[in-house]
């Protein structure tokens, strides 16, 4: 984050700059406002695009054709690696633990607060004023949008018409639906928000042996309905063949962090895992990525047939990502890169052409400065969060000092794209260093060398600052939230 004033300077700046860019690239030849087709999908982590990554075990040829033709931040994060804080903080721009938004519930002492915010200055409300028809299909869990805490009902309350509620197949049918037959003469912005890889979360079911899958409750659920499609195939592969270089391998960072403060609460989750158990986990979370890629690739054709294709803006993001089995960990909701770092994608009229993998960049504190900048709307002097549009549109490229970063359990400051430094919500208040340069992995926790002490202090200074700029007590008995396999949303 920027220092304050040389966050409005850089923010007076981007305003300026990105509104003229949106005059003269995004609003197409007829100088209309631009479409916004904003795609998210869920617990999908940056590598997870085989354009970007370069991942053999996986074939993303949808999500591909975005990267190939657009502008990829593939150093992205999210705000804070859990469903509803991490859509919160998208939607509205805002610090997930300002409004006690850390985990999947909403607080009934912010309901209000929440509330006001959602109407007044989230993005389907600035979306609204500026004349955009707003439309919403599939997964929500956006805090208090129509009455519940972490709702997946109508988004009243963010200014969306939610027109599917289904946020697997049926959900990309009806985003492909909408261009085929919309005949309105408003911009719009559409929100298509598919489920999956996070049917990851009925793992359990699928990596055990002789699961009674009739008295699992998963089974039963959404999610269990690809864990019966997937189950079969995984039988007939064996054993052998998960054991084997044939199949989708662990990540290089599979071991655990030495002195890492959380080793008890990740035993008691994920100690009995085998290494095979690892290795299905990782193939069913690969097959979750090809699915929901096939679902994109629907809405994309149907972009691409419509009279929309060339004054559309295309933005593709996720809420989280997945452990993937790094550190022998599943799931998200920890505080590691590997749940944090999401795919970030733009494409469509103006976008320029290539991957950025070096600017650290925030969907939740920056995907909404840079929707304003795409639509022509002032960008609220309350965000904290920085434009990314005339870096997407081949201007001059953002700059901060540092990234500022949320969870249930913790928070992170991440200088140089080199240091990282966690404070946890446990007793003590433990920290946490990794030097990235020298261990991408974070797999060494390098806090009490004596080396670092300088660079420890520092980074606790800049944290104290963020954490007391949004009048945030730590609270050293914080429950330590952990969703291990076989449950969480």
């Amino acid at each position: 984050m920027k220092t304050d004033k040389a966050n409005k300077t850089m923010k007076s700046l981007l305003i300026t700059g990105t509104i003229a860019l949106t005059a003269s690239c995004a609003t197409g030849t007829e100088g209309k406002k631009p479409n916004v087709l904003l795609i998210i999908t869920d617990q999908q982590s940056w590598d997870m695009v085989q354009a970007v990554s370069g991942n053999r075990w996986i074939k993303t040829p949808n999500m591909d054709r975005l990267v190939k033709r657009g502008y990829t931040f593939a150093n992205a994060y999210c705000a804070n690696p859990i469903s509803v804080p991490s859509r919160f903080a998208m939607f509205t721009g805002e610090s997930t633990a300002a409004f006690d938004i850390q985990d999947n519930g909403a607080p009934e002492s912010k309901k209000e607060e929440i509330i006001d915010l959602a109407r007044t200055r989230s993005m389907g409300t600035l979306y609204k004023n500026a004349g955009y028809d707003t439309y919403f299909i599939g997964k929500l869990h956006l805090a208090w949008c129509n009455g519940e805490r972490g709702s997946n009902r109508n988004p009243f309350n963010y200014n969306f018409e939610h027109l599917e509620k289904d946020e697997r197949l049926k959900g990309a049918q009806a985003g492909a639906k909408f261009f085929e037959t919309r005949t309105g003469t408003n911009p719009f912005l559409l929100c298509v928000s598919l489920i999956n890889p996070h049917d990851i979360s009925a793992d359990k079911l699928i990596i055990r042996e002789n699961v009674d899958l009739e008295n699992e409750r998963q089974a039963k659920s959404e999610a269990g309905i690809n864990t019966i499609r997937y189950i079969d195939p995984m039988k007939q592969l064996g054993n052998d063949f998960f054991l084997s270089d044939k199949s989708d391998p662990l990540p290089a960072n599979f071991a655990r962090t030495d002195h890492h403060p959380s080793d008890p609460v990740f035993d008691r989750f994920y100690g009995d895992i085998s290494e095979l158990e690892w290795k299905k986990y990782v193939w069913f979370y690969h097959r979750l990525v090809e699915q929901v890629d096939g679902e994109i690739g629907l809405v994309l054709d149907a972009l691409e047939k419509s009279p929309y294709k060339d004054n559309t803006v295309i933005v593709f993001t996720s809420d989280h990502g997945d452990m993937g089995a790094s550190h022998r960990l599943g799931k998200k909701n920890i505080m590691y890169h590997d749940c944090w770092r999401i795919p970030f994608i733009f494409a469509g009229p103006g976008v320029k052409n290539g991957i950025d993998r070096e600017t650290p960049v925030c969907n939740g504190w920056d995907l909404l400065p840079t929707m304003c900048s795409i639509a022509g709307i002032p960008i609220p002097e309350e965000l904290r969060g920085l434009s990314l549009w005339q870096q997407v549109t081949g201007g001059k490229p953002v700059q901060r000092d540092y990234l500022y970063l949320e969870s249930s359990n913790g928070f992170e400051i991440m200088q140089d794209n080199r240091w990282v430094y966690l404070r946890y919500e446990m007793k003590g208040f433990p920290e946490v260093l990794y030097d990235l340069k020298n261990d991408p992995g974070q797999l060494c926790n390098i806090a009490s060398k004596p080396e670092n002490k300088a660079k420890l202090e520092e980074l606790r200074a800049i944290l104290d600052r963020e954490v007391a700029s949004r009048n945030l007590t730590l609270i050293e008995t914080r429950r330590y939230n952990i969703l291990g396999l076989g449950g969480g949303n």
